[in-house]
């Protein structure tokens, strides 16, 4: 059975794919190599942070405390974070080590995504000293998380 022309008088079936051009395939090759050094660059860097979003509470009463966040560290740099209470440092922070997640956006630490499987975030790859010490009264919490031998503590 032969279908019938689409609205405007051509077959589907009867049309032929684009042609593909140098143009296209140079915008391409462009287009890979730029994704490429991507990669590369955020292998380069200790902390990369691509547009992080993080809110807190429900539809009627949210709290957006990381909005669009960009924010790159390199490897042997020490940076602080400065802003006033609530600002979002905390909620930051938990983010880069994979104690929370953002609600949208990336984060990579030493070229890994925090918390996926060999990243060693959290864990042997990055320090982290939380706001509540309230982890130190929990000396088998204590050693799973800073890999410290009981016998040290």
């Amino acid at each position: 059975m032969e279908s019938s022309p689409a609205p405007g008088g051509t077959n589907p079936q009867s049309q032929r794919p684009k042609s593909i051009t140098l143009s296209d395939l140079t915008d391409r090759r462009k287009q890979l190599q730029s994704q490429q050094s991507t990669v590369q660059s955020r292998r380069r860097q200790a902390v990369c942070v691509r547009r992080a979003c993080k809110s807190y509470g429900g539809k009627k009463n949210v709290n957006v405390v990381l909005d669009n966040l960009n924010m790159t560290v390199a490897k042997g740099c020490i940076y602080g974070l400065l802003g006033a209470s609530g600002c979002g440092k905390t909620t930051l922070l938990s983010c880069i080590v994979g104690r929370r997640r953002l609600n949208a956006g990336e984060i990579w630490v030493l070229g890994g995504k925090p918390g996926s499987k060999g990243s060693g975030v959290p864990g042997p790859r990055i320090g982290y000293m939380p706001q509540e010490m309230g982890i130190l009264n929990n000396p088998e919490l204590f050693h799973e998380l800073f890999l410290i031998p009981e016998s040290d503590y």
